[in-house]
Protein backbone atom coordinates (compact mmCIF):
# COMPACT_ATOMS: atom_id res chain seq x y z
CA UNK A 1 0.00 0.00 0.00
CA UNK A 2 1.71 3.10 -1.33
CA UNK A 3 0.42 6.98 0.18
CA UNK A 4 -1.96 7.92 -2.85
CA UNK A 5 -0.58 11.58 -2.44
CA UNK A 6 3.18 11.56 -2.54
CA UNK A 7 3.72 7.84 -3.01
CA UNK A 8 5.53 6.90 0.19
CA UNK A 9 5.15 3.53 0.77
CA UNK A 10 7.38 3.21 3.70
CA UNK A 11 6.41 3.64 7.59
CA UNK A 12 2.71 4.53 6.94
CA UNK A 13 1.29 4.08 9.84
CA UNK A 14 -2.25 1.75 10.11
CA UNK A 15 -5.32 2.63 12.14
CA UNK A 16 -8.54 0.41 13.00
CA UNK A 17 -11.39 2.68 14.67
CA UNK A 18 -14.55 1.94 15.17
CA UNK A 19 -17.71 3.94 14.29
CA UNK A 20 -20.06 4.74 17.17
CA UNK A 21 -22.11 7.62 15.90
CA UNK A 22 -23.83 5.92 13.03
CA UNK A 23 -23.98 2.19 13.44
CA UNK A 24 -22.61 2.00 10.13
CA UNK A 25 -19.18 -0.55 9.67
CA UNK A 26 -18.04 -1.42 13.29
CA UNK A 27 -14.47 -0.96 11.71
CA UNK A 28 -12.76 0.58 8.99
CA UNK A 29 -8.95 1.19 8.58
CA UNK A 30 -6.59 4.15 7.71
CA UNK A 31 -3.15 5.11 7.51
CA UNK A 32 -1.06 8.48 8.18
CA UNK A 33 1.59 9.20 6.06
CA UNK A 34 5.32 10.56 7.60
CA UNK A 35 5.66 12.12 4.39
CA UNK A 36 3.17 14.18 3.43
CA UNK A 37 0.83 13.44 6.81
CA UNK A 38 -2.00 12.88 5.04
CA UNK A 39 -4.98 10.27 5.89
CA UNK A 40 -6.19 8.26 3.99
CA UNK A 41 -8.81 5.42 3.66
CA UNK A 42 -6.93 2.25 3.68
CA UNK A 43 -9.87 0.30 1.68
CA UNK A 44 -13.89 0.62 1.36
CA UNK A 45 -14.81 -3.29 2.91
CA UNK A 46 -15.70 -5.48 0.01
CA UNK A 47 -17.75 -7.49 2.28
CA UNK A 48 -20.68 -4.45 2.88
CA UNK A 49 -24.01 -5.92 4.23
CA UNK A 50 -26.86 -3.92 2.78
CA UNK A 51 -27.33 -2.71 5.89
CA UNK A 52 -23.52 -1.22 6.38
CA UNK A 53 -22.62 2.30 4.95
CA UNK A 54 -19.55 4.10 4.18
CA UNK A 55 -19.42 7.78 5.50
CA UNK A 56 -17.18 10.07 3.58
CA UNK A 57 -16.75 14.08 4.26
CA UNK A 58 -15.06 15.99 1.77
CA UNK A 59 -15.02 19.40 0.20
CA UNK A 60 -16.90 19.73 -3.21
CA UNK A 61 -16.49 21.53 -6.24
CA UNK A 62 -20.27 21.18 -6.63
CA UNK A 63 -20.86 24.58 -4.28
CA UNK A 64 -21.11 28.31 -4.54
CA UNK A 65 -17.89 28.71 -2.55
CA UNK A 66 -16.09 27.45 -5.32
CA UNK A 67 -17.27 28.95 -7.93
CA UNK A 68 -16.91 32.60 -6.32
CA UNK A 69 -13.59 32.05 -4.76
CA UNK A 70 -11.56 29.80 -7.10
CA UNK A 71 -7.89 29.73 -6.32
CA UNK A 72 -8.53 31.63 -3.11
CA UNK A 73 -11.22 29.08 -1.61
CA UNK A 74 -10.16 27.66 1.49
CA UNK A 75 -10.67 23.87 0.48
CA UNK A 76 -8.27 23.69 -1.84
CA UNK A 77 -5.85 22.51 0.80
CA UNK A 78 -3.10 20.69 -0.86
CA UNK A 79 -1.52 18.13 -0.15
CA UNK A 80 -4.83 17.05 1.90
CA UNK A 81 -7.19 16.88 -1.51
CA UNK A 82 -5.35 15.06 -4.55
CA UNK A 83 -9.11 15.56 -6.57
CA UNK A 84 -11.83 17.73 -5.89
CA UNK A 85 -15.09 16.15 -6.89
CA UNK A 86 -18.44 17.09 -8.16
CA UNK A 87 -21.52 15.58 -6.99
CA UNK A 88 -21.51 13.83 -10.62
CA UNK A 89 -17.85 12.14 -9.99
CA UNK A 90 -18.76 11.10 -6.67
CA UNK A 91 -21.84 9.53 -8.38
CA UNK A 92 -19.53 7.82 -10.95
CA UNK A 93 -16.53 6.58 -8.33
CA UNK A 94 -19.02 4.96 -6.05
CA UNK A 95 -20.52 3.51 -9.41
CA UNK A 96 -17.48 2.48 -10.49
CA UNK A 97 -16.77 0.45 -6.64
CA UNK A 98 -20.06 -1.35 -6.72
CA UNK A 99 -21.46 1.25 -4.49
CA UNK A 100 -24.70 3.79 -4.81
CA UNK A 101 -24.97 6.78 -3.22
CA UNK A 102 -27.67 6.71 -0.19
CA UNK A 103 -27.25 10.45 0.44
CA UNK A 104 -25.78 13.88 0.67
CA UNK A 105 -25.64 16.08 3.54
CA UNK A 106 -24.39 19.26 2.83
CA UNK A 107 -22.61 20.55 6.32
CA UNK A 108 -20.54 23.27 5.24
CA UNK A 109 -19.09 25.97 7.95
CA UNK A 110 -18.57 29.50 7.86
CA UNK A 111 -14.94 29.35 7.37
CA UNK A 112 -15.86 28.93 3.63
CA UNK A 113 -15.95 32.68 3.32
CA UNK A 114 -13.88 34.05 6.36
CA UNK A 115 -11.49 31.35 5.54
CA UNK A 116 -11.72 31.99 1.99
CA UNK A 117 -11.61 35.88 2.23
CA UNK A 118 -8.18 35.27 4.43
CA UNK A 119 -6.58 33.74 2.07
CA UNK A 120 -7.94 36.14 -0.80
CA UNK A 121 -5.95 39.01 1.48
CA UNK A 122 -2.75 36.77 2.26
CA UNK A 123 -3.42 36.19 5.71
CA UNK A 124 -2.59 32.69 7.02
CA UNK A 125 -5.25 30.56 8.63
CA UNK A 126 -2.24 29.01 10.76
CA UNK A 127 0.55 30.97 10.86
CA UNK A 128 1.88 32.90 14.32
CA UNK A 129 3.58 36.39 12.67
CA UNK A 130 -0.02 36.14 11.13
CA UNK A 131 -2.30 36.30 14.64
CA UNK A 132 -2.54 39.88 14.75
CA UNK A 133 -3.57 40.01 11.24
CA UNK A 134 -6.40 37.31 11.82
CA UNK A 135 -7.35 39.12 14.82
CA UNK A 136 -7.70 42.47 12.81
CA UNK A 137 -9.69 40.58 9.91
CA UNK A 138 -12.24 39.30 12.66
CA UNK A 139 -13.07 42.64 14.46
CA UNK A 140 -13.27 44.60 11.31
CA UNK A 141 -15.65 42.02 9.48
CA UNK A 142 -17.76 41.08 12.49
CA UNK A 143 -20.99 41.44 10.65
CA UNK A 144 -20.13 39.94 7.98
CA UNK A 145 -19.09 36.48 9.70
CA UNK A 146 -22.98 37.08 11.06
CA UNK A 147 -24.21 37.03 7.81
CA UNK A 148 -21.62 34.30 6.85
CA UNK A 149 -23.21 31.82 9.51
CA UNK A 150 -26.71 32.94 7.91
CA UNK A 151 -25.31 32.24 4.40
CA UNK A 152 -23.92 28.81 5.45
CA UNK A 153 -27.15 27.25 7.02
CA UNK A 154 -28.85 28.84 3.73
CA UNK A 155 -26.40 27.00 1.49
CA UNK A 156 -26.50 23.80 3.05
CA UNK A 157 -30.34 23.98 2.88
CA UNK A 158 -30.26 24.79 -0.83
CA UNK A 159 -26.98 22.12 -1.34
CA UNK A 160 -24.70 24.47 -2.15
CA UNK A 161 -22.38 24.63 0.73
CA UNK A 162 -18.68 23.41 0.25
CA UNK A 163 -18.58 20.25 2.14
CA UNK A 164 -19.98 17.09 1.99
CA UNK A 165 -20.84 13.72 3.81
CA UNK A 166 -21.87 10.97 1.30
CA UNK A 167 -23.55 7.82 2.39
CA UNK A 168 -22.45 5.07 0.55
CA UNK A 169 -24.22 1.69 0.40
CA UNK A 170 -23.59 -1.47 -1.72
CA UNK A 171 -25.07 -1.75 -4.78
Amino acid sequence: MNCQICGNGENLEEYAAKEMLLGTCDRFHYFQCPECWCLQIAAIPENMTPAEICVLRIPTVSSDAWRQYKTDWVSLDAPRYLFLHSIKSINMLAEESRLKVAAILYDALPKQFWGSEMIKRDISLLAEEDAGSRRKFFLSHFFHCIAWHYRTYQWNRERRGDQIVIFLKPA
